[in-house]
């Protein structure tokens, strides 16, 4: 078994590029017309957020979002992360506790006031600046995702790009 790590962007542009041509979503359609929580830059709320500034790291997110650490990790990696990297341990305890689904996460991560929120997330406005995010590009837009297809990311993965490609020994 092996972890992608960020080869998995690789399968949300794709997913997300066959949704653009079947018509079922458009790259340049703001993100909010397709989640239940609206996803803005508090200081220019004016200004979508496209899938087309998702994929090409031009949303105005930061790298990630804070607690991302705590809620992209099973119990094991967070121990391991505490003993070999350094994660601190009031986000140990905090991750050991209950884990939210991945919309209560990305809801309370993007809403301002929200458990998850931290101002210093957003660093531009959307469309102006480069800044790799794997917020954008590995949870939001899973999501998105999902909630355009009705069915789970790993579910669309295999039936729409692994199964077509005839790679039966790979999973998501």
């Amino acid at each position: 078994m092996y972890a992608l790590g960020s080869v998995a962007k690789t399968f949300v542009a794709t997913a997300a590029l066959q949704l653009a041509e079947r018509g079922t979503i458009g790259l340049d359609d703001d993100v909010n017309g397709y989640l239940d929580f609206a996803v803005r830059n508090p200081a220019y709320p004016d200004t979508p957020v496209t899938i087309r500034l998702l994929l090409a790291h031009r949303a105005g997110m930061a790298h990630d979002l804070p607690p991302s650490r705590v809620w992209d990790n099973d119990r094991k990696m967070l121990w391991w992360l505490f003993w070999n990297r350094g994660f601190n341990v009031q986000n140990l305890t905090a991750a050991l506790g209950r884990r939210p689904g991945l919309e209560e996460f990305l809801k309370e991560s993007f809403t301002p006031g929200g458990k998850y929120y931290g101002p210093n997330f957003w660093i531009a406005e959307p469309g102006t600046k480069y800044q790799y995010s794997s917020a954008g590009l590995q949870l939001l837009l899973p999501y998105l995702v999902e909630q355009v297809t009705g069915q789970s990311f790993a579910d669309y993965v295999q039936e729409n790009i692994l199964d077509p490609l005839g790679m039966t020994s790979t999973g998501y």
